[in-house]
């Protein structure tokens, strides 16, 4: 819609909703234990919300948040929110976003440095974990060779003894970023990330030593 709302739209006091083997134009799930399963996402009309978020979780309260076996499209910039955007600032329980077998199309000219996930975690401290796992992820830019970035932790709330972020089997553009955050001390919570390998090329003067 104009007001950016997806067509699966739950709020906060919901509990255990399931939205599976559907196409959505624009997904709004919140509350608590939300999955979509299996499903096709078009992100939100660029023209309206030049982000193009595919899923906008605006009440997230915790439990685990599941995204497996899902393909988002967008033509978005997916730059202020990212593809996936989950609001956690007022979160009332543990926290789990689980993403599996996720399938990325992000066909935007204009993407300067998009994202896939961004968790706002909000300013102020509380006592609920936050633990991001993402396994399975296939990532389809029209801007490869710009910065991306796969998990964005927004917000000054600190997560460190309370939060994690796993990342395996992925196959994105290169140079893209694991994780980038807003607080840098959440740089010191556990995390796994898959190993990077390159190259670089470079032209020097003769010398015995470079």
């Amino acid at each position: 819609t104009t007001r950016g709302m997806g067509s699966a739209d739950s709020h906060g006091n919901c509990d255990g909703v399931v939205y599976s083997n559907c196409t959505l134009y624009g997904a709004s799930p919140s509350g608590k234990n939300i999955a979509l399963l299996n499903c096709t996402i078009h992100g939100r009309p660029p023209e309206l919300f030049a982000d193009g978020a595919a899923v906008y979780g605006y009440e997230v309260l915790g439990g685990v948040f599941r995204i497996h076996n899902c393909t988002l499209i967008s033509h978005g910039n997916n730059q202020s929110f990212g593809l996936i955007h989950l609001v956690a600032n007022s979160i009332q329980h543990d926290l789990l976003v689980d993403i599996r077998d996720l399938t990325i199309q992000s066909w935007s000219p204009n993407a300067t440095s998009p994202r896939i996930l961004t968790v706002n975690l909000g300013p102020d401290d509380k006592p609920q974990r936050v633990d991001i796992a993402i396994d399975g992820l296939v990532w389809k830019s029209w801007t490869e060779g710009r910065p991306h970035t796969v998990v964005s932790l927004v917000g000054l709330r600190s997560i460190v003894g309370k939060g994690s972020v796993a990342i395996d089997n992925v196959s994105i553009p290169g140079g893209t970023e694991f994780v980038d955050g807003q607080n840098v001390a959440n740089f010191a919570i556990p995390m796994r990330l898959p190993r990077q390998t390159g190259s670089v090329r470079a032209t020097t003067q003769a010398s015995r030593v470079v």
